[in-house]
């Protein structure tokens, strides 16, 4: 929990109520200074704004060392790949932030922050609420959408966390403005006898591996693209051989092939389809015709997708209005995977998630159900 640099109440004294401050120490993670600003309560408001401002007074005369930079400038500086932040979460906290995540914050910035007037010249240190809420009013009539809100006043929010924690800054005005509303679209899957159409009408090798990696290997995008032949295992069952894939790559554009998203390592079956789609060799298995060594995009990827999906008879029109995207695959997978009656806590580990209300979270019922069958089992279950 982040606490103010300081925090004002009222105290009687000879003279009547009068505003006193408390002052946290962050060594100790309690309040333990305690100042008085010299401002009796008066009028109906109680001069609590006069108090403040003698309380920063005095707090700049206990060693505080407000920055000077404008808000887009702090913000600017504390998202730099190699800034102090960067250097604390690598050498401090032992968990390197990724270069993607940097240019995602950086990319923010410079669309939604750095394009706001009055943040290129505003102090942050006069950030208040009202002007916070003034820039998210700005945001959203200018077509930004509430994720997209959202996630930029996270990128304020974290920069300015760590400026209190510094005391670099005094409070952070984002606490106090609302979360703007987002309700994420459902995630589309695809329906059993969509599922079936893929053998029958792809012809093309590398879509097929790449749309079944996803709809029977729960595969995200990254570790379709991260995936190398030596990643296949063979192995040896009831005198019968089977195959399996470790998923331990995730291929992202600045950080090349780093772990799974939550480190998610996991070895999932491989059925004998894929695997004689993919046969041997060495290296990326999707690899990239242009540069030596790398693996194909992302964006070539979710072309074969768009591509399969159309023939099977699901329009571009109709992908996007169902919101049907690569990652629809693995969503697939794990709500087949329950209907057809797999344990959740099987599901939740060959998804590689960290918790089963993330793998209640891609199970998409509504979607599959058949009412036939429901009845049917209903019928069966109920005798009147």
């Amino acid at each position: 929990m982040i606490h103010r640099s300081y925090s004002l109440y009222k105290k009687k004294s000879k003279k009547g109520y009068m505003w006193y401050v408390r002052f946290w120490n962050f060594g100790e993670q309690k309040y333990t200074l305690v100042r008085s600003t010299g401002v009796l309560v008066v009028g109906k408001k109680g001069r609590q704004w006069t108090a403040d401002e003698a309380a920063r007074k005095i707090l700049e005369t206990l060693g505080f060392n407000p920055v000077k930079e404008t808000v887009e400038q702090y913000l600017t500086k504390f998202w730099e790949t190699d800034g102090k932040y960067a250097e604390k979460c690598e050498h401090l906290k032992g968990s390197p932030l990724r270069i993607g995540y940097l240019k995602n914050r950086q990319t923010l910035i410079k669309l939604h922050i750095a394009k706001y007037p009055e943040f290129t010249k505003l102090p942050i240190v006069e950030l208040t609420p009202g002007k916070v809420e003034d820039w998210v009013i700005w945001m959203s009539k200018n077509g930004r959408t509430n994720q997209i809100i959202n996630a930029a006043k996270q990128t304020m929010k974290i920069a300015i966390d760590e400026g209190i924690f510094r005391q670099e800054l005094i409070n952070n005005p984002i606490d106090n403005v609302c979360k703007t509303p987002y309700k994420a679209k459902e995630k589309g899957i695809l329906l059993p006898e969509e599922i079936k159409k893929f053998e029958e009408k792809l012809t093309d090798k590398n879509v097929k591996i790449a749309v079944y990696l996803g709809l029977l290997c729960g595969m995200r995008i990254g570790e379709v693209r991260g995936l190398h032949y030596e990643d296949i295992i063979e192995k040896q069952t009831n005198n019968e051989t089977v195959y399996e894939v470790n998923i331990r790559h995730n291929y992202q554009c600045y950080d090349g092939d780093v772990n799974p998203k939550y480190d998610s390592v996991r070895t999932v079956p491989l059925p004998d389809i894929i695997k004689k789609l993919i046969g041997s060799g060495t290296g990326y298995i999707f690899k990239n015709r242009n540069k030596i060594g790398k693996p194909c995009s992302a964006y070539y990827l979710t072309e074969l997708l768009q591509r399969a999906l159309i023939d099977i008879g699901i329009t571009e029109e109709d992908q996007k209005a169902r919101n049907l995207t690569f990652h629809s695959l693995r969503h697939t997978f794990i709500t087949v995977g329950q209907e057809e009656g797999i344990p959740a806590i099987m599901m939740q580990a060959l998804a590689g998630h960290k918790s089963i209300k993330t793998t209640e979270s891609y199970t998409h019922a509504k979607q599959i159900i058949n009412m036939e069958k429901a009845r049917e089992k209903l019928k069966s279950a109920i005798v009147v």
